[in-house]
């Protein structure tokens, strides 16, 4: 049996999300949840194996993308309001838990509904971005930094020069990519290469006052990497932000202050006793988790951790669909038996 994608609407007085559905209605959920920039199809290769193995399959477009709500309040993008708009979700498929799974921002929006509501987790897993307790702010991560790649004097915020330049720069780093959105995505979606191994990367370098522009005049001319977007997806991508922009999914990293405060009371301490997947991204030269401290923190609170390496790059769920659907499918049998409902005549 081949299970249809369809979409659907979870719509509240406060928040609006799309998102799409498959696997039988019965099953388990499992909430996959995108990240920066991406849509829920960006978890097209994984919603059909779920909902064939009898999940009950649900990937939102999160705030600021798609066809749900997009504000133009820094604060409405907040880590705690985007788990609001999770535990909504949650209540409109008619469910009180479900296994969650997110990759980019979409991982640091799992880690904290985990970390302040794990009753509404049967189990959590995680792509490319670790858990970080006190919250996946700037000043955390720079502290996990690795200095013989990124020797201070020359790269004092390491590989999340990014990161500072789109809190420092806003306006410019919204207007430089919606000026060229097809060049933007072909730019931003490219695979993992092997030789940029233990090298500082262009996130890295990303820095006032230049800021994107180097790097958009150096790869002119760029074709779409067939191996993360096909067609299909590369359209909708281009859709997607002619229609709404980078300036809403933008406030991600403008929320840190209040992110912060947030993580600060979270329950248990913050250490996280469900059953824990983790995928590292061997290629992942922004968030590589493989070759650093990064990953510290995640392994010393999670009570039941099984990781997972994939060598790809950070769209690793796109590049590597099937090494991807291995590992997660390996993690739900073995970690959480008890959610499998398969039917076979």
């Amino acid at each position: 049996m081949l299970f249809p994608i369809v979409e659907g609407v979870a719509a509240t007085g406060r928040h609006t999300t799309s998102y799409l559905e498959s696997g039988p209605a019965d099953g388990t959920p499992v909430i996959l949840v995108h990240g920066w920039p991406e849509l829920a199809i960006s978890w097209r290769h994984q919603i059909p194996l779920l909902a064939e193995l009898g999940f009950r399959v649900i990937a939102p477009d999160m705030r600021g993308y798609g066809r749900s709500t997009t504000y133009d309040r820094v604060e409405a993008y907040s880590m705690e309001e985007t788990v609001a708009d999770l535990l909504e979700l949650l209540a409109a498929i008619g469910k009180d838990k479900a296994i969650w799974i997110g990759h980019d921002a979409g991982a640091a929006a799992v880690w904290a509904l985990a970390s302040h509501h794990p009753e509404a987790c049967i189990a959590i897993a995680n792509l490319c971005v670790p858990y970080v307790p006190e919250g996946f702010t700037l000043s955390n991560l720079v502290e996990l930094v690795d200095r013989e790649v990124y020797p201070a004097g020359e790269y004092p915020y390491g590989q999340w020069a990014y990161y500072k330049y789109h809190q420092d720069e806003p306006a410019e780093v919204a207007a430089t990519l919606e000026a060229d959105v097809a060049h933007a995505t072909r730019l931003v979606f490219r695979r993992g290469d092997p030789d940029e191994l233990r090298q500082p990367s262009a996130a890295g370098k990303i820095k006032a006052p230049a800021g994107w522009k180097p790097i958009f005049e150096a790869t002119k001319g760029l074709a779409c990497d067939s191996e993360v977007l096909d067609e299909e997806s590369y359209g909708a991508f281009l859709a997607n932000f002619k229609r709404n922009g980078f300036a809403g999914p933008n406030c991600f990293y403008r929320n840190d202050r209040a992110n912060e405060d947030y993580a600060a009371r979270s329950v248990n301490g913050g250490r996280l006793d469900m059953p824990v997947g983790f995928v590292h991204a061997l290629y992942d030269m922004s968030c590589n988790t493989a070759y650093s401290d990064l990953a510290r923190p995640m392994r010393e609170a999670c009570a039941s951790l099984s990781e997972y390496v994939v060598k790809a790059g950070h769209w690793v769920q796109q590049e590597k669909p099937v090494e991807v659907n291995a590992a997660l499918t390996h993690w739900l049998a073995t970690a959480v038996p008890g959610s499998w409902q398969i039917e076979r005549p």
